[in-house]
């Protein structure tokens, strides 16, 4: 499934995992199913903190990553190449203790969210704004337990979109219910789904004019 020269660009890049790594599999007989499995094993071949274990998960062919620490859950549902292939690298080595480089106040705000909330990006392989999506979905599931998100690959999943109708991508659904779609970037997710931090003013001094924003 994968060519040599991206075997080797993978290979260079897990060996910065910290910790073990499970691919949960969750395949049945069809032709996607085989290109599937055959992608994770040629993962799994190139790293010895890397296994591969059976699972049921409310997607078929898909996969889930799940690191040694408590996170949520981070599905693919579908083979994660094009665009794609840089999410799918960047959650493995997250959920294998490499730390999401994003601001503090991000963070903050993800772990504020203490309801459960189970996010899906339907995306395209070829769509440039789709992986910025489907990258912040997923570190807020590395960052926050209660946060599920599962990476839905359209073309495999034609049913899908026509069941919810999906006319472009990305198109983001929270319990299956539209929720937004389009170009967005962390901050504006979060805007979207969780409270904004309060600024702590309690350090200012005593100032004739304090202008706070723009």
């Amino acid at each position: 499934m994968l060519d040599s020269k991206l075997k080797d660009q993978l290979k260079a890049y897990l060996k910065m995992l910290k910790s073990n790594v499970t691919i949960g599999l969750s395949l049945n007989e069809d032709e996607n199913s085989k290109k599937l499995k055959s992608f994770v094993e040629d993962v799994e071949s190139l790293s010895d903190k890397i296994k591969i274990k059976e699972e049921k998960l409310d997607f078929t062919p898909a996969f889930s990553l799940n690191g040694e620490f408590e996170h949520g859950k981070i599905v693919f549902a579908g083979i994660p190449l094009g665009h794609e292939f840089e999410s799918f690298v960047l959650a493995l080595l997250q959920v294998g203790g490499i730390e999401p480089k994003i601001s503090t106040e991000e963070k903050e705000r993800i772990k504020s969210i203490k309801e459960k909330r189970n996010f899906e990006t339907i995306v395209s392989l070829s769509c440039h704004n789709c992986p910025e999506v489907v990258q912040a979905f997923n570190i807020m599931a590395v960052l926050n337990k209660n946060i599920s998100h599962t990476m839905i690959e359209g073309s495999i999943n034609q049913d899908i979109c026509e069941q919810r109708d999906v006319m472009a991508v990305p198109a983001i659904f929270e319990n299956e219910e539209f929720l937004d779609g389009g170009k967005k970037t962390m901050a504006s997710l979060l805007d979207l789904v969780a409270e904004k931090v309060q600024k702590d003013l309690s350090n200012f001094k005593d100032y004739d004019i304090l202008i706070v924003g723009a």
